[in-house]
């Protein structure tokens, strides 16, 4: 070819390649405009699931220029969305109603119609039709025969109704609303096929009847399911099941109706994720109906169905496990208390406590807990007035012919230590003392307003105790309980809320300076890592701050990159609620607030990233109410206490704190061949006493309310 030639060539390939590049860019022009209505701004509530049906061809009946979301849509129009949209001809006893297919669907006929497009009216008769009191302010408004299917479809996240929290399902249907459904319906296909593709690998058929020998796959559709057991005898039998949700917090109670038809319940709390559960329950000879009831409490109004993939129910348990609490204790004559301990109790009653010598001690026991589950126990107060200083072992003897031991240390005199702190039993809230080497009272919390009137206040006037600081660690009223008023007395000021915040950006020199005149904190004056010793004179104790509603820079923590968690202003307050790190002499107590799972994380994350790894760890864990359902096994494997205080307390969640994943993931870990008879529950065992000197140099000891508030 020519250079002539090439140069035309050339030239006609260029005038191509414009077009073709002009082409492109109207192309791109065009999609783009596609995607704009003159009537819906991409700001709008449901702007990308429009988009999303539009993309999908689910919408070809609606205008390309406008959308009219606000617009009702006729029942015509919703079936033939819903028929494109399941690729299915929909017919159902609605065409009855709508002779007029023009007239405007409902919002309640529209669930209708989804659930019968996705066949998930076969589940119905398995729908918890309550739980829409939870979810629906107006739940009375639904009609009684669409209760139940209303429920499944907001379980399944199909429906989630107004930001009021109102149903209003007699309501026309607008076509944003539509628009919503149809893509929560896709989205709930895609998580139920996690369940199915399960299912086929494990080749399990459902049932919803087993024997003591059976297994059993279930699934919790809406918020509870129920297994039928015929118990060859009374008994206590154990169900292990392997579970997995992704909600964030559900309190499950088992309630059991047994053969003469007596209802008896309990809670249990169980976490995310995941897991194993296993759970002795008391059954009598019979059929009995077990039932796994999980409430919604804080959870946002979707929730995913709780899918039981494997549950055995194994013969009558001959051995159950007993712990005794504390397994280790010191009584101190100088200062006498109640000597009280408490026992795991399954029906298996306290005949006799003797020393290894074969002394006899008096007793008084009560029980706590309904023991047909594993929540029960009994609380022993041993008479040991007769014994004299020494060492002992005391043998508790069980009606089933179990001896359980106990080593006790009766001692002259209460040592002197150099810190000490108390975490008071006050429900389910939080109370923690600190008693400063230099003198000085550091209170963390104050739990509720009554706690604090009836507990905290008469235990610091009976003891002449003058605080110097108040920490509070988020704004909840089971721990800011008569803060004002406890400052007042005191005479702790506050720093100015306005100044506070805004030093949050300046340098930390200028906020300690300020904050240092003041014996007052909240997390939304201080930042991540702030020194406490750096802004009060702690006596030689360093306590380092490790959340607050700040990061670093001063910028104000909104969102978190957790999708298990809706944000809202409850967990916003729990998530940047002030843990901290106190160390004294090497020894070292972790705070942890009302943290989550993510914030431990994010603690552990920055350590390890900023070559701190040698901060990770502590002596002492208080673990707060939320540690049933929300920790981090790895964190707290990393931390490895060597003992772990959850302030469960008379709460609502009575032995759910010891919870299945802690049993599970940590505690056979960590406390292996250590003192795992040190690790406490103050719903068993009362406030508890720290008394530190040094790393090596510690121990505590529990108290009744009786001896504590008196």
């Amino acid at each position: 070819m020519s250079a002539k030639s090439r140069r035309g060539a050339s030239f006609v390939l260029a005038v191509i390649m414009l077009c073709s590049l002009l082409t492109f860019a109207g192309a791109e022009k065009n999609t783009v405009n596609e995607r704009k209505y003159s009537d819906m701004s991409e700001t709008h509530w449901s702007y990308e699931n429009v988009l999303k049906c539009r993309e999908n061809g689910w919408f070809d009946c609606f205008s390309e220029s406008e959308f009219l979301p606000d617009e009702a849509v006729t029942y015509e129009e919703a079936v033939k969305a819903v028929s494109s949209y399941s690729k299915r001809n929909i017919k159902t006893k609605l065409d009855e109603k709508y002779t007029d297919k023009n007239s405007k669907i409902t919002r309640e006929d529209m669930i209708y119609l989804i659930m019968s497009a996705l066949d998930y009216i076969k589940e119905e008769k398995t729908a918890n039709p309550f739980l829409i009191i939870n979810a629906y302010s107006d739940y009375e408004s639904i009609s009684e025969e669409m209760k139940a299917l209303f429920s499944l479809a907001t379980s399944k996240g199909i429906i989630s109704g107004h930001s009021d929290k109102t149903a209003k399902p007699e309501e026309s249907l607008t076509r944003a609303q539509l628009a919503a459904i149809l893509c929560n319906a896709e989205a709930s296909k895609e998580k139920n096929a996690f369940r199915d593709k399960f299912v086929k690998a494990k080749n399990i058929t459902e049932t919803n009847a087993i024997g003591v020998e059976g297994a059993l796959l279930l699934q919790s559709t809406g918020d509870y399911f129920e297994i039928t057991v015929n118990a060859p005898e009374d008994g206590y039998y154990e169900f292990n099941m392997d579970y997995s949700h992704d909600s964030y917090e559900i309190t499950t109670k088992v309630k059991i109706t047994r053969p003469d038809g007596k209802l008896v319940e309990s809670n249990r709390g169980i976490s995310s994720g995941r897991q194993k559960l296993s759970m002795p329950i008391y059954l009598e000879k019979g059929i009995n109906k077990v039932r796994y009831q999980h409430s919604l409490r804080q959870l946002p109004i979707y929730i995913l169905p709780l899918y039981i993939y494997d549950v055995k129910c194994t013969e009558k348990i001959e051995n159950l496990e007993y712990k005794i609490s504390p397994a280790n204790a010191r009584v101190f004559l100088d200062n006498p208390k109640s000597f009280m301990i408490c026992i795991k109790n399954w029906k298996d009653d306290l005949l006799k406590i003797e020393t290894a010598e074969g002394k006899n001690i008096p007793f008084k026991a009560e029980v706590v807990g309904d023991n047909t589950y594993t929540e029960a126990m009994i609380r022993v107060y041993p008479d040991i007035s007769e014994l004299s200083e020494g060492e002992y072992t005391l043998n508790y003897r069980l009606e089933s012919g179990k001896i359980l031991t106990q080593s006790l240390e009766i001692a002259e005199k209460t040592p002197q230590t150099d810190l000490e702190y108390i975490n008071f039993s006050v429900e389910k809230a939080n109370s923690t003392l600190i008693k400063l080497p230099n003198g000085k009272y550091l209170l963390v919390d104050s739990g509720y307003d009554h706690t604090a009137e009836e507990k905290i206040i008469p235990y610091l006037k009976a003891h002449n105790i003058k605080l110097d600081y108040y920490i509070l660690t988020h704004f909840h009223k089971d721990h800011y309980g008569l803060k004002d008023e406890i400052l007042e007395m005191n005479g702790i000021e506050k720093p100015s809320q306005e100044v506070a915040e805004s030093l949050v950006k300046a340098s930390k020199e200028e906020r300690y300076n300020y904050l240092k005149n003041f014996g007052y904190l909240d997390s939304s004056m201080v930042c991540f890592y702030d020194e406490l010793d750096k802004i009060w004179d702690l006596g030689g104790v360093k306590v380092e701050l490790l959340n607050s509603q700040f990061n670093e820079k001063g910028e104000k923590v909104k969102e978190y990159n957790y999708s298990f968690y809706r944000i809202d202003e409850h967990n916003y307050e729990n998530a940047t609620s002030i843990s901290f790190m106190l160390e004294y002499n090497g020894f070292r107590y972790y705070h942890a607030a009302d943290n989550y799972a993510f914030c431990q994380q994010r603690y552990m994350s920055d350590m390890i990233a900023s070559g701190r790894t040698e901060e990770l760890s502590c002596d002492w864990y208080f673990g707060n109410h939320h540690f049933q359902y929300d920790m981090n096994p790895e964190f707290i494997k990393t931390l490895n206490p060597v003992a772990v205080f959850v302030p469960n307390n008379e709460g609502v969640y009575p032995r759910a704190s010891y919870n299945q994943r802690y049993i599970n993931e940590v505690e056979n870990c960590i406390f292996f061949g250590k003192r795992l008879e040190e690790t406490l529950i103050s719903h068993e065992v009362g406030s508890a006493i720290v008394y530190v000197n040094g790393k090596d140099d510690w121990y505590y000891e529990t108290v009744s309310d009786k001896d504590m508030y008196k």
